[in-house]
């Protein structure tokens, strides 16, 4: 896998977890993903990934410290965030701690493409 076109999704939810690999996956990009707290260490050894996805409803994650983490390891590299619209504390939470991007889940799917394209080492769209 070339650097940079790792992405890395930390998901508790597995419909969207396989929704978001898959189109990671159309756009060029490999996927790792981490389903429980425990293994996200051993996810962010090597080179900075494209991004990092994050599933705000991940038992056991607290946003800041792991936003925080993720920065002092892979500096600027873009970390998206969904939750649930029924869960605002959790989103504002997300946004204090400096994730790039925070939308409800009702709003990932459709925005997913969109967020893969603009990656700065994006792969080509996707045919079709």
């Amino acid at each position: 896998m070339a650097d940079g076109q790792r992405i890395i999704l930390i998901a508790a939810d597995l419909m969207l977890a396989s929704f978001a690999s898959e189109t990671a996956r159309r756009y060029g990009f490999a996927v790792q993903t981490v389903d429980d707290i425990a293994a996200l260490s051993a996810a962010l050894s090597g080179s900075p990934p494209a991004a990092v996805i994050i599933d705000l409803q991940m038992a056991g994650l607290e946003i800041g410290p792991a936003n925080k983490e993720l920065r002092s390891r892979f500096g600027d590299v873009p970390v998206i965030c969904y939750g649930r619209h029924t869960e605002p504390k959790m989103l504002r939470a997300a946004r204090r701690a400096g994730c790039d991007v925070v939308v409800p889940r009702s709003s990932f799917i459709g925005e997913l493409p969109g967020l893969l394209r603009s990656l700065p080492k994006a792969a080509t769209e996707a045919a079709g």
